[in-house]
Protein backbone atom coordinates (compact mmCIF):
# COMPACT_ATOMS: atom_id res chain seq x y z
CA UNK A 1 0.00 0.00 0.00
CA UNK A 2 2.51 2.18 1.01
CA UNK A 3 6.31 2.44 1.77
CA UNK A 4 7.40 2.57 5.26
CA UNK A 5 11.05 2.96 6.82
CA UNK A 6 10.64 0.44 9.69
CA UNK A 7 7.87 -1.29 12.26
CA UNK A 8 6.38 0.50 14.86
CA UNK A 9 5.25 -1.55 18.16
CA UNK A 10 3.97 -0.70 21.49
CA UNK A 11 3.43 -3.04 24.56
CA UNK A 12 -0.72 -2.85 25.75
CA UNK A 13 -0.21 -3.76 29.56
CA UNK A 14 -3.09 -5.69 31.09
CA UNK A 15 -6.43 -2.94 31.77
CA UNK A 16 -5.11 -1.40 28.44
CA UNK A 17 -6.49 -1.87 25.23
CA UNK A 18 -6.12 0.07 21.87
CA UNK A 19 -8.40 1.00 19.32
CA UNK A 20 -7.89 0.53 15.21
CA UNK A 21 -9.75 2.10 12.54
CA UNK A 22 -10.23 0.60 8.96
CA UNK A 23 -7.75 3.05 7.57
CA UNK A 24 -4.96 2.13 9.89
CA UNK A 25 -2.96 -0.49 8.70
CA UNK A 26 -1.85 -2.95 11.11
CA UNK A 27 -1.21 -6.48 12.33
CA UNK A 28 -3.59 -7.56 15.05
CA UNK A 29 -2.40 -10.54 17.72
CA UNK A 30 1.47 -10.14 17.18
CA UNK A 31 3.11 -10.71 20.73
CA UNK A 32 3.98 -13.17 23.16
CA UNK A 33 1.64 -15.29 25.13
CA UNK A 34 -1.73 -15.58 25.51
CA UNK A 35 -3.84 -12.89 23.14
CA UNK A 36 -7.57 -11.49 23.11
CA UNK A 37 -9.50 -9.81 20.85
CA UNK A 38 -12.95 -8.27 20.78
CA UNK A 39 -14.30 -7.09 17.29
CA UNK A 40 -17.37 -4.68 17.78
CA UNK A 41 -18.54 -2.37 14.87
CA UNK A 42 -19.60 1.30 15.48
CA UNK A 43 -22.32 3.18 13.58
CA UNK A 44 -20.97 6.74 13.46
Amino acid sequence: FYKRSGHEYFKVKPGQFTIFFPEDAHAPIIGEGRQKKLVAKIKV
